[in-house]
């Protein structure tokens, strides 16, 4: 009977884990998204500055160009930083609801009481079912 219990819970908990998959998967495709954008987005911006250096350097000469383009990099970097700090004061952390609760042992031999022999042949069924492939 405690191990019937056992498999019990574990049927249980198994959709969480499931779920747990799903968030992290989903979690990664986001990050990877965010890092791509952001090759492509300084790809572009090494494009630019390196078109305005291009434009610069006859009109101010070499150590103008420098300078304006240090200075486009300085405030560029001011502004992320800005954006990233203000993003990250106006997000709080998002307190997440507890897991409910799983029943206890002894609640749950209050539920399969009289139902032993249906749920031992469901796992004997679902063993079958899942080694059936493997042979």
């Amino acid at each position: 009977m405690d191990q019937l219990l056992k498999m019990g819970l574990m049927a249980l908990t198994g959709g969480a884990v499931a779920q747990a998959g799903r968030t992290a998967k989903r979690t990664a495709t986001y990050i990877a998204g965010l890092a791509f954008a952001g090759v492509l987005a300084t790809a572009a911006a090494g494009c630019g500055l390196a078109a305005l250096w291009v434009w610069l350097v006859p009109e101010v000469g070499v150590i103008g160009a420098w300078l304006i383009v240090g200075a486009v990099f300085l405030l560029a970097s001011a502004i992320v930083l800005l954006v990233t700090l203000q993003t990250h004061a106006r997000h709080e952390r998002i307190e997440t609801p507890p897991a409910p609760a799983l029943p206890s042992a002894d609640e749950l031999k209050q539920m399969v009481k009289g139902l032993e022999w249906p749920l031992v042949a469901a796992a004997l069924a679902a063993g079958i079912f899942a080694t059936r492939g493997r042979r």
